[in-house]
């Protein structure tokens, strides 16, 4: 999904929501939160 973040923005969405429950599931490690962060507009 973060190679897509550029298309994703350029399509309109404004917004991201990375998960930090749910682990096992859907949590989000560390290291992927910071590459989120510095990724998203």
């Amino acid at each position: 999904m973060l190679e897509d973040v550029g298309t994703m923005v350029a399509a309109g969405i404004c917004s991201f929501k990375p998960f930090m429950a749910y682990r096992g599931v859907l949590m989000a490690c560390d290291d992927v939160l910071t590459v989120c962060m510095e990724r998203v507009p």
